[in-house]
C-alpha cells in the first residue's frame, strides 16, 4: 500500500476534522491522499513519507534498526500494538529448518523467562520487561517462518 493510499483510508471523508485537528488546511490534508511520484503530482509529502525519509536517513547515517524505527514502534505502543521486524526471507529448505530451529529456541526462552517471573507469584519490571523481549523474538522468529513458508509455496 502506498504511503497516499493509508493516509486516504485513514481520512476517509473526514478531511475537514482532521485538518482542523492538526491545525493545517484542509487542503494540505488533501494533497496528502494524492500520489506524490513525481514533480508532476499533485500530492505532497504526507507525514508516513516524512517518517520513512526520517528512518531511511537514521539507517544511512548509522542508527541501529530498533533506534531508527522508534517512531513506528512508538506510534503502535500508542494504539496497544506492537511491531516486529522479521529477518530476511530466504525460501530455501534448509533456512525454513535453520528458522524453524530458532523459532523453537526462542519460544523456549519466552517460557524460561515467564516460568522464572512467576516462580514468587510477583512479576517484577524488570521480569515483566524481559518477558516482553523474549515474547517479541519468539513471535518473530515464528513468523519469519510462516514469510519462508509463503516465498517457498510461490516458488514451488
Amino acid at each position: 500500500m502506498r504511503s497516499d493510499e493509508a493516509i486516504a483510508r485513514c481520512v476517509g471523508r473526514h478531511t475537514v476534522p482532521v485538518a482542523k485537528a492538526l491545525h493545517l488546511s484542509v487542503s494540505t490534508v488533501g494533497k496528502w491522499k494524492e500520489p506524490t511520484l513525481d514533480f508532476s503530482d499533485s500530492g505532497a509529502l504526507n507525514p508516513i513519507d516524512r517518517i520513512e525519509a526520517m528512518i531511511k536517513n537514521a539507517i544511512s547515517e548509522g542508527q541501529s534498526s530498533e533506534d531508527a524505527l522508534s517512531p513506528i514502534l512508538c506510534l503502535a505502543a500508542k494504539f496497544n500494538m506492537t511491531a516486529i521486524p522479521l529477518p530476511a526471507a530466504s525460501p530455501a529448505l534448509k533456512d525454513i529448518v535453520r528458522q524453524s530451529h530458532r523459532s523453537i529456541q526462542e519460544f523456549g526462552e519466552f517460557i524460561t523467562a515467564f516460568s522464572a517471573a512467576i516462580a514468587d507469584e510477583e512479576i517484577s519490571p524488570l521480569e515483566h520487561c524481559t518477558i516482553d523481549k523474549e515474547a517479541l523474538q519468539a513471535i518473530q522468529q515464528i513468523v519469519g517462518v510462516m514469510q519462508m513458508m509463503d516465498c517457498s509455496e510461490r516458488k514451488g
